[in-house]
């Protein structure tokens, strides 16, 4: 019982309910805290307004004050950036700007130098301007296809094996799910010991993730968040939310469960001999069970660190464990990690191996011989997979990881470039050799995705389906440089990270971390000028496109317009723009 607390007593000004646990926002805890006396106020109204004024008939309604409570929290809507708004109501902006364009003697080279909207349709939906996403997990299955011999047939003894913890417990199947948080500890801690077990491990790291308030994680959490409420866990009796899926969507928590878990650990005993390296928070310690005891307690000092992520945190592990185990067995279900752990392969001393599969398809792959089939190629993978598609970085639509593992290793001259990402914290520029390979991704023999766009834009594409302009891939691989520089310190405790401000991402208007997709306009100023009009009387004097010295366009609904192009002229620009068209390779 001395872990147990009385919720009483808890420290801090949060207002929780005793029943559940729920942390009441600040809206709702204003309006509990002040409940009495909106009533007594309200009384006080009710009397001297209908009985001694007699001013209200005293049978006349009551109008309802509409406090907040605990079962009517709601989770905050998060407002979309103005720019955003606009392009989810005009989902062909880009079509528009082009036809715009043309009909303005705008050279099309020099637009499609322009993103012609404010989100590249490449790398995000137009909707709320998320992520383009990609199958990560086609990474893998390619690896395992195109290299032999990597399944591991038999289980090697006295393993490490280093635990993601949130995937283990999202892995506790709903129907067996214990009512209470006690229980829901205890049922965590059976599975580790079935795991040690299973896979001959003598020792068993279970790693946790943090959850800051700005991340470059944010964004994938929202995305695949549907609740933020807050609860507290006031002791091992108290019930699980009936909605655990919504419970788990929020990061604090995630991170209240995963203290609570790790006080928990220290009270179970088991007649399995193993050591249990507990890392749910900065502090690591290690329990080492056996003989129906309770777990002696031993700090770790070494393993103490700042990663936000699991997924750098357990190659950390990975590390410390290959100085006394030959072989470290990671158990996680995300395919960042086994980037991160072929390109650091080359300098952990033992053989990593990565369990993964569904319960009826259980494999293990060691990736220590991935890593050597792959060459140079392996020291670059983690930026190659941030460039194609992460957590925190877009994909390229339509460009699967499959695809590109293809072309790198029948190209191999095309990742030279990626050797300068993540070298820094900083990226001003775009690495050499970079354009060529998205250029090459997209089929195209340029050298310039600005160039590409063109060539690609004339064989009548949508604008999905053309590459990056050189701005958007900037900042594109600005976010790629940040991520892959996290990853190539995966093996320091402290990686120190700066503010991600600035570097791909910027704040918006609601103190959130928000994609900056492009430094510039997202198009010409004299097609932002104005992109049509309406006018009555002729597009004379008055008239927007007029008095801005453009010509009215087929998007214009104006009419007797006489601010426009002779059939002749129109001619003549056309049979213009197909010869110059002829001209280009």
């Amino acid at each position: 019982m001395k872990h147990y607390r009385n919720p009483f007593t808890r420290d801090g000004e949060e207002l929780v309910s005793v029943s559940s646990g729920m942390v009441a926002d600040e809206a709702t805890k204003k309006d509990l805290l002040t409940a009495y006396d909106i009533g007594e106020a309200n009384f006080l109204s009710f009397v001297e307004s209908r009985i001694d004024k007699k001013e209200v008939d005293f049978f006349a309604p009551i109008k309802a004050n509409k406090l907040r409570t605990f079962a009517g929290a709601k989770r905050p809507e998060r407002k979309k950036p103005e720019a955003l708004q606009h392009v989810e109501a005009d989902r062909s902006l880009f079509a528009k700007l082009a036809l715009v364009a043309k009909e303005r003697d705008i050279s099309m080279k020099e637009i499609l130098c322009y993103s012609l909207s404010p989100v590249p349709g490449c790398m995000a939906s137009a909707d709320y301007g998320s992520m383009a996403k990609t199958r990560k997990a086609q990474l893998l299955a390619y690896l395992e296809e195109s290299i032999p011999g990597c399944k591991v047939e038999k289980k090697p003894d006295n393993a490490a094996l280093i635990i993601d913890a949130m995937t283990l417990i999202r892995s506790e199947p709903a129907a067996t799910l214990p009512d209470r948080f006690g229980a829901f500890a205890k049922a965590i801690f059976n599975s580790v010991t079935k795991l040690s077990k299973q896979y001959n491990a003598t020792r068993v790291d279970l790693v946790g993730d943090r959850y800051d308030a700005v991340s470059i994680k944010n964004l994938e959490r929202a995305r695949r968040h549907d609740s933020t409420q807050e609860y507290a866990i006031n002791n091992g009796e108290q019930k699980l939310p009936v909605k655990w899926d919504s419970y788990l969507s929020s990061g604090k928590n995630k991170q209240a469960l995963q203290a609570f878990i790790s006080l928990q650990l220290q009270d179970f005993t088991s007649t399995h001999n193993f050591t249990l390296v507990v890392a749910l928070q900065q502090q690591v310690y290690e329990l080492q069970y056996g003989s129906n005891l309770l777990p002696v307690r031993r700090d770790v000092t070494e393993l103490n660190s700042d990663h936000e992520e699991a997924d750098t945190r357990m190659l950390l592990h990975v590390k410390h464990a290959a100085e006394t185990h030959q072989n470290t067995i990671l158990w996680t279900t995300d395919t960042d990690v086994v980037a991160i752990a072929i390109g650091q392969n080359s300098q952990i001393s033992s053989n990593i191996l990565f369990a993964t599969g569904t319960r009826l398809k259980k494999r293990m792959i060691n990736l220590s011989l991935m890593a050597e089939s792959l060459g140079p190629l392996a020291d670059h993978l983690p930026a190659l997979h941030a460039l194609t598609g992460c957590d925190t970085c877009s994909s390229f639509y339509n460009k699967g990881k499959k695809t590109v593992m293809k072309l790198v290793r029948k190209r191999p001259d095309l990742i030279g470039g990626l050797a300068a990402i993540g070298e820094d914290w900083n990226l001003c520029d775009i690495p050499d050799g970079i354009e060529s390979l998205i250029c090459a991704l997209y089929g195209s023999k340029c050298k310039t995705v600005n160039e590409a766009r063109y060539n690609i834009f004339r064989t009548g594409t949508s604008d999905k389906l053309l590459p990056p302009n050189n701005d958007a891939l900037l900042q594109h691989l600005k976010r790629v440089n940040y991520q892959t520089r996290v990853w190539k310190l995966a093996l320091q405790p402290e990686i120190k990270p700066p503010s991600p401000v600035g570097k791909g991402w910027e704040m918006d208007g609601h103190g959130n971390l928000d994609i900056k997709w492009l430094e510039e306009s997202f198009a010409p100023p004299s097609v932002l000028k104005v992109t049509k009009c309406s006018c009555k009387t002729g597009c004379a004097g008055r008239c927007s496109c007029h008095k801005n010295n453009l010509r009215c366009t087929a998007l214009c609904t104006c009419t007797d317009c006489s601010n426009t192009v002779t059939d002749n002229t129109v001619q003549s620009d056309s049979e213009s723009s197909d010869s110059s068209d002829d001209d280009m390779e």
